[in-house]
């Protein structure tokens, strides 16, 4: 499917001369995604378990589940900065950076001053199904001319924390 989409982009900027850019977005958190259920940011659901319980569960190995978490405030700014460049393509919106969950849990601990992380077992129901390792690869972002930095996962942890600390993860 992605070489039908790059080829068609290439075809209809090439004959209509139409800016477009497809976005590739990796493992977005933060603020505005109570919506999401289940599916929120494994950020999302640590807050709440520690918040409820005093800990927060991870799945057995999750030391190993490594993945390329970026704020939405950095894609925000990404797609910003394709607004105003107008630079077409297809692009991966992610730090390049893969972090375990693990390190999620242990910010979160360092803010809140205590929490215990704790190992559940691994789901049956996602053997063979779970990505363990995902990570953007920049170069083409950077190429388009994207230069700014992005928030480091502490950064954007204690960001989301006071967030959902103050306003339930909600802009007000």
């Amino acid at each position: 499917m992605l070489r039908s989409l790059v080829g068609s982009e290439m075809c209809i900027r090439d004959r209509h001369d139409i800016k477009c850019y497809i976005l590739r977005y990796f493992n977005v958190y933060g603020p505005q995604e109570t919506h999401k259920g289940r599916m929120a940011s494994v950020a999302f659901h640590l807050f709440h378990q520690l918040r409820k319980g005093g800990s927060m569960n991870l799945f057995e190995g999750s030391e190993g589940f490594r993945r390329d978490f970026i704020h939405v405030q950095d894609t925000i700014r990404i797609n910003l900065h394709f607004l105003e460049s107008g630079k077409s393509g297809i692009f991966n919106a992610g730090t390049g950076k893969a972090r375990s969950f693990t390190a999620i849990g242990e910010c979160l601990r360092e803010i809140e001053g205590s929490g215990e992380l704790k190992s559940i077992p691994f789901p049956d129901d996602l053997g063979g199904k779970y990505q363990e390792f995902t990570e953007a690869d920049t170069i083409r972002l950077r190429e388009a001319g994207y230069e700014e930095e992005f928030l480091s996962l502490e950064e954007g942890i204690r960001l989301y924390h006071k967030m959902l600390s103050e306003n339930g993860g909600f802009h007000l």
